[in-house]
């Protein structure tokens, strides 16, 4: 069809213009690109939107018609709920806002009133932009009236809620308008919600006011004073929130924080803290102590009356309630609020006492007083004449601040600590002193300072010391020398402190002067320099008489060999470290005391003398008169020491808080790729700089490369300073053994996820058959294809950083530093078949240990290996550490005594190192050291070699976020340090989520479909059923559940087991079909539908033995397999299964020694009888030892089992139980005699632990091999993995406990943890039998264990909230959301009543 040309634009209008056919039309719009069509209809739908407009505003102008207005103003609130916000862009606002406001003046007709109010506040949520018009036309003095005289109670709610939002960017225009009496006079009125936003609006008006403005407060107070007292948290929070931006805005002017503080303001303050408040104890004291902290500094009167009021104790309180538990309190500001205020409570240091303080990584050092001191201040004054107060404030808050000292490791609160602790000390006189001082271990703590290697803290430390022994030199003139300070003191003023200081910034080099002169300066004041003495052919400085005496025992314990000699020295050593005066931490570090008493304990002699010791050790310090009090006093000192000796340094990037840093992580690195010097056949690369996403591999590197700089005839030069990105988007995948499975499929995945599974099923083998074509180098050193780019760059940075000790903090540079310089990697041809990185190997199957004391040997033997450099004094403390918790838990001791004292306290928990608990977990907490993997290797050894050092959270947190990749390290942290709200989101390392649908009834053939998939995916798996509308967590849950119950099926013959039980909530199937199956079993065990009978074993499952010959070994090695990749994708993604296993079975996974005692736990009656012929040969053999001319046949004769010769019990080298498993060649017609009775138990033992199971076991570890290394599970004890695998059984009573429930319990929703309803839940929960807390646990969550550590560990949080009922709520039932652990609660009257509902709904 030909085209008729258009008409011109000079043509004549009146000539007729040619028609034109619409295909041409059409034809000719897409020659202007593919977009054009969308773009012209875009231009037409904006055309009509204008004209909506229009037609809008001139009805809302129809003066005159109300009904026209008022249509008007409804379509118009309709068209601001329908719009997208980038449709009203172009949006009239000046045109609409003086019409709309001109509305708000009908008093007359309160529809147009309200629904003008109601436009306005859309079109502000809408167009923020518009609150300005809104402001500029005089709507808010409308807004103030219409609240200040409420007529319509709509009209104020509606005019609330557009205030609210107003507030935010336009606070001041609000307050000058009588904004803040306006939104609070008539708060009672409205209900809770609008309560709420009222407060929150006025939270909002009184952000950074005004000097002139202040009047307009001062009228409010009072409203405002109240409020503290309201009963709801919320409305509570927002008026601290008042007071707190008030005293902001006027903390330089003392008058009016006077003002602020009169009107009852600081009796509602103590209320909160103290809980009085009807609102009860508030969540956030430290926004209540900010107020009061700057009322304190600006207005000291004030001072005598908060403490008059009692708020020491309730200091003490919060302070002590932070130091609980072993990790550090996520939300660190709380802490420093309340160490400020307590700071603000006595009056500032003069100068010449003043401590060294960083600000900004500089030192400031406090200038010396060359006059006379100045006039005592205000503060002062106040002080000295209300002494008593100060002085129990003192007593109140000495003992908590050193103790969150100890148990906090930021600087800033630290150093907040030190200057309290310095301002106690010098302002209290010496009489008070002394009674504060006792028993706080004062002279230690100076000590710990003046050893550290942060400058500041040895600067306090010195002016600490330098009171101390002006107002009590006789005192502490003595324990500092016994804690080591006078040696520190004497070390800091020798010349070797300041010998090179020449190569330090000058800051650093000024404050190592002042220290040093400050050093010298005390020790000529108050210590003589004789202080040496010499003790036989060494000297020991500073020796006191405790440390004398101790060398010299631990000296003779070496040297003696008669057990006699040796306990009576052991008893000496034990009785001084119980005494009073107690050993030092300085005694018994320079006395070497552990080196000493490791050595005696570990002596290189036979091991039945080392074990005499063993026995002798135990006894002394666990059964002797003082019980276990002298090895508790010897941890309690080993630990101080580690605290002391220890200097693990923290590499720290994020600044700003936990997780700041992983913004740096959306911004690629500069990368210059260069040819290397020796390469000449391939292309220059370096003209070009190119961004690499930081976690990028450097084979990711290598495909953008390889094709740019291949010598070529045709290849276009490269522009200079090309800026390209580079992603990888590589699937980790490895082989997976598939299963046979001719069954019907049962499984439904959810695209596009199936698409990538098969194609990296599929795409295997062509990846591993890929060759490696570049080398690249970073400074020299080759580049390996699977690391990371930021890995890689953290590693050189991290090269000149000394991590385990480090003299100033200003060494510690921010890794952030890496985006602002450009790198430089060089590479050249390679002819090395890639391969892919090194896969961890599956440890060696277990050895067995026949004797029972050898596990303690064999520990001496292979586990005290270390692989970090560590000091000689710090490495003897942890050797002796790594001893005593193994000899604890491991040997065990003939004397019935010990064996009962360690029944009755565990010390356990004493080898816990808080400082480097706390270390690790601040380290964890620091984004890009996680996501680049260089973690300073004190991590690694602390958490591998040394694990009883640290608590299971954080051990269980360190695995996760070093060998679970990098979406779940930063999963782990955000759960850790919870993002503030409002922070900015960074899609960095999400973890995807995997969804499939599978069917209840063929749980066994869908699973192993689903492991073939998914098994070995970085995903999480979320699994739904079929028919089933849950989703999410519950049925994921459940999944798992059921999954292990078939694991669990006699029909398997998986498991050596006693007895069998039946599920029958999990047989579904009906009559017809369970007849047909009593009639034919089918072969295939995958395609039986039930009923089921499961096993079970007193001391856990274990396999039972299998010969390779058997018929259905294939079957049970597939099962295993499975199994194993089950296991490992329940560990990996924190899902538990419902299975018993017995501690050898993990024993086996992870390579530890079986014993006999292990046999007892699955096969009792079998080790027991194993047990008695291990006594007949040792009787038989030391009869044979002793013989005395009887004959060989008599003597076996008086050797008898149970009064039976051995050759009567007519037994054959036969596995017990089962008749066709011979235990050697020909075994069934071999006899066991006396002669070889020994090679039988060994046989068995050996036969039922090991070679019987090794089937089984090894493909159990394949599996698991091939989700998660089993050598990561390095860090955790058996009982421990067997609890992160299968969860805590409803028998641990201590997860049950009412107050345990409470504290696990997050209450919404009308509910607070002191809600009569919410107590008695946690009554019934108590009450509930072991049966019936699984029943609630599998209706709670999905699964019916609890994880290590119980409630408090679920996720998400276990969460209470009010049921809304129509009657009674005694007559409703409780439910529940499995996927988010959510309790709706009816409010029921009674205990019994609550509990009779919840067994009822369970």
């Amino acid at each position: 069809m030909s085209e008729k040309p258009l008409p011109k634009p000079e043509d004549s209008p009146n000539e007729q213009t040619p028609e034109i056919p619409e295909e041409a039309l059409q034809g000719l719009i897409n020659r202007f690109g593919p977009g054009i069509s969308e773009l012209l209809g875009a231009g037409s739908q904006r055309g009509k939107r204008n004209q909506k407009v229009q037609q809008l505003l001139s009805d809302i102008q129809a003066v005159g018609d109300e009904m026209r207005q008022l249509q008007g103003l409804m379509e118009l609130c309709d068209y601001f709920n329908m719009s997208m916000e980038e449709l009203l862009g172009g949006f009239p606002v000046d045109q609409f806002v003086p019409s709309l406001v001109d509305l708000l003046n009908y008093e007359h007709n309160p529809d147009i009133m309200l629904l003008s109010t109601r436009a306005l506040s859309y079109m502000i949520e809408s167009i923020p932009k518009s609150a300005r018009s809104v402001v500029h036309n005089h709507a808010i003095p409308i807004f103030c009236n219409r609240l200040m005289f409420i007529q319509y109670i709509d009209v104020a709610e509606q005019t609330l809620q557009i205030l609210a939002k107003i507030s935010k960017d336009h606070s001041a225009a609000v307050l000058e308008a009588g904004g803040l009496m306006a939104v609070l006079t008539y708060l009672d009125f409205f209900g809770m919600s609008v309560q709420r936003s009222s407060v929150a609006t006025a939270a909002n008006l009184c952000r950074n006011v005004a000097a002139q403005n202040f009047e307009l407060v001062l009228s409010v107070l009072p409203l405002l004073t109240n409020l503290l007292l309201h009963s709801d948290g919320k409305v509570v929070e927002s008026a601290i929130l008042c007071f707190q931006r008030l005293v902001k805005s006027f903390h330089k002017d003392p008058s009016k924080i006077a003002a602020l503080a009169g009107e009852g303001l600081i009796d509602n303050c103590i209320q909160l803290l103290t809980g009085a408040a009807p609102a009860g104890v508030i969540e956030r004291p430290g926004s209540v102590l900010i107020v009061l902290q700057v009322i304190c500094k600006r207005q000291p009167d004030n001072v005598v009356g908060i403490l008059e009021r009692g708020i020491g104790p309730v200091l003490k309180n919060l302070l002590e309630s932070n130091d609980q538990g072993s990790t550090p309190t996520p939300n660190s500001s709380h802490i420093l609020d309340l160490l400020s205020f307590v700071n603000s409570v006595f009056p500032e240091l003069p100068p010449n006492r003043a401590p060294i303080v960083v600000k900004r990584e500089q030192y400031i050092i406090p200038k010396q007083l060359v006059d006379t001191p100045p006039e005592p201040t205000e503060h002062e004054k106040i002080l000295r004449d209300n002494f008593s107060l100060f002085e129990n404030f003192a007593q109140c808050v000495y003992g908590a601040v050193k103790e969150t000292f100890s148990m906090n490791i930021d600087t800033t609160i630290r150093t907040q600590c030190l200057s309290i602790v310095l301002k106690i000390i010098f302002f209290i006189p010496e009489d008070k002193l002394i009674p504060l001082l006792k028993d706080m271990g004062t002279s230690t703590f100076v000590a710990n300072l003046l050893s550290s290697n942060r400058h500041s803290y040895v600067a306090t430390a010195l002016r600490l010391a330098n009171v101390l022994l002006e107002k009590m030199e006789e005192i502490f003139r003595k324990y500092f020398t016994r804690e080591g300070a006078v040696f520190a003191i004497e070390t800091l003023a020798s010349p070797e402190y300041i010998k090179d200081i020449d190569s330090l910034d000058i800051n650093t080099k000024e404050v190592k002067k002042w220290i040093s002169q400050e050093a010298k300066a005390l020790k000529e004041k108050f210590f003589v320099s004789d202080d040496m003495d010499e003790s036989e052919d060494e000297v020991i400085e500073f020796a006191t008489e405790e440390l004398k005496k101790l060398r010299k025992l631990l000296k003779q314990l070496n040297k003696a060999e008669e057990l006699v000699d040796q306990k009576e020295l052991l008893e000496e050593v034990a009785q001084m470290l119980i005494s009073d005066g107690g050993v030092s931490v300085f005694e018994f570090l320079r006395s070497g005391a552990a080196e000493s008493l490791y050595s005696f304990l570990s002596a290189n002699i036979n091991s039945d003398q080392r074990e005499e010791r063993w026995e002798l050790f135990a006894t002394v310090m666990e059964a002797g008169k003082h019980s276990r009090a002298p090895l508790q006093a010897l941890i309690t000192l080993l630990q101080n020491t580690l605290l002391q000796s220890e200097k693990f340094v923290i590499l720290l990037n994020d600044r700003k808080g936990p997780g700041s840093g992983i913004k740096f992580l959306a911004k690629p690195f500069k990368l210059r790729l260069k040819r290397s010097s020796d390469e000449t056949v391939l292309s220059d690369f370096s003209s070009n700089v190119v961004g690499i996403e930081p976690l990028a591999s450097v084979g990711a590197v290598e495909k953008f490369l390889w094709d740019k700089i291949q010598p070529a005839v045709d290849i276009e030069e490269e522009e200079e300073d090309e800026e390209v990105v580079i992603e990888d988007n590589s699937m980790d995948s490895s082989g997976f053994e598939e299963f046979a499975d001719d069954t019907e499929h049962v499984l439904e995945v959810e695209p596009p996820a199936a698409l990538r599974a098969s194609a990296c099923l599929q795409s295997r083998k062509s990846e591993n058959s890929t060759s490696k074509r570049l080398q690249f180098y970073y400074n020299g050193e080759p580049l390996a294809s699977d690391d990371n780019i930021f890995r890689l760059l953290q590693h050189h940075f991290n090269k000149n950083l000394s991590v385990l000790r480090a003299d100033s903090v200003a060494n510690i540079t921010p890794a952030q530093k890496l985006w602002n310089t450009e790198h430089t990697l060089s590479y050249k041809r390679t002819m090395i078949a890639s391969s892919s990185a090194s896969k961890p190997q599956i440890p060696p199957e277990p050895s067995l240990l026949y004797n029972s004391t050898n596990p303690m040997q064999y520990f001496m033997e292979h586990n005290l290996n270390f692989s970090l450099p560590v000091p000689d004094d710090l490495r003897a403390v942890l050797l002796f550490l790594k001893f005593l918790n193994k000899f604890m838990n491991t040997w065990k001791p003939k004397s019935k005594v010990v064996r009962d004292m360690r029944r009755d306290k565990d010390l356990s928990s004493d080898l816990i190192a808080n400082k480097i608990t706390l270390k690790l977990s601040q380290q964890l907490q620091d984004t890009l050291m996680l996501c680049c993997g260089e973690l300073p290797p004190w991590c690694e050894f602390v958490a591998r070699c040394c694990p009883f050092l640290l608590p299971f959270d954080i051990r269980r947190q360190y695995f996760t976020c070093t060998r679970l990749g990098i979406a779940r390290a930063l999963h782990c942290l955000q759960q850790v340090c919870p993002p503030e709200n409002g922070a900015e989101q960074f899609k960095v390392g999400r973890i995807h989520r995997q969804k499939v649908r599978v069917s209840r009834s063929h749980i066994l053939r869908c699973v192993f479909r689903v492991m073939e998939l998914y098994g070995r995916s970085k995903s999480v798996l979320e699994v739904e059923f079929f028919d089933e509308a849950g989703t999410g967590l519950g049925p994921t849950l459940e999944f798992f559940t059921l999954v292990s119950h078939q694991l669990q099926r006699s029909d398997l013959n998986m498991w050596c087991h006693d007895s069998t039980y039946s599920i029958p909530r999990e047989d579904h199937i009906d009559e017809t079909k369970k007849q047909q199956q009593k009639k034919k079993r089918p072969d295939n065990p995958l395609q039986a539908e039930g009923p089921f009978q499961y096993v079970s074993n007193k001391g856990g499952l274990f396999p039972s033995p299998l010969k390779e010959s058997d018929s259905n070994a294939s079957f049970i090695r597939k099962m295993f397999q499975l199994f194993g990749v089950v296991a490992g994708k329940a560990i990996l993604d924190e899902r538990m299964l419902d299975i018993h296993l017995s501690l050898p079975f993990f024993k086996w996974l992870v390579g530890k020694p079986l014993t006999i005692s292990d046999l007892a736990i699955v096969y009792p009656e079998i080790a027991k009888s194993m047990r008695e012929f291990q006594k007949v040969v040792q009787q038989y053999r030391d009869a044979l030892a002793s013989n005395e001319g009887v004959s060989k046949e008599d003597l076996q004769k008086t050797i008898l089992y149970r009064d039976c010769a051995i050759e009567d019990l007519c037994l054959t080298f036969v596995l017990p139980g089962r008749s066709d498993w011979e235990l050697k060649e020909n075994g069934k017609d071999i006899p066991v005699t006396l002669d070889n009775l020994a090679e039988y138990v060994e046989l068995v033992v050996e036969t039922l632990l090991v070679s019987g199971v090794r089937v089984q076991m090894e493909s159990f570890r394949k599996g698991f091999q091939s989700v998660l290394p089993i050598t990561s599970l390095c860090y955790f004890s058996v009982s421990e993995i067997s609890s992160m695998l299968c969860g805590w059984t409803p028998t641990s009573q201590e997860y049950w406990e009412v107050n345990a429930i409470l504290d696990a319990i997050v209450c919404d929703h009308q509910y607070t943890i002191n809600s009569l309803p919410v107590q008695y839940f946690a009554t019934a929960l108590h009450s509930l039998n072991n049966e019936e807390k699984r029943n609630f646990l599998f209706f709670l969550t999905g699964s019916p264990r609890l994880p290590i550590g119980g409630f408090k560990s679920l996720h998400p949080r276990l969460t209470v909230v009010r049921k809304d009922t129509e009657g009674s709520p005694d007559d409703y039932l409780p439910s529940v959301m499995t996927c988010v652990n959510y309790v709706k609660l009816p409010a029921y009257s009674a205990p019994d009543i609550t509990a009779c509902q919840l067994k009822r709904a369970i």
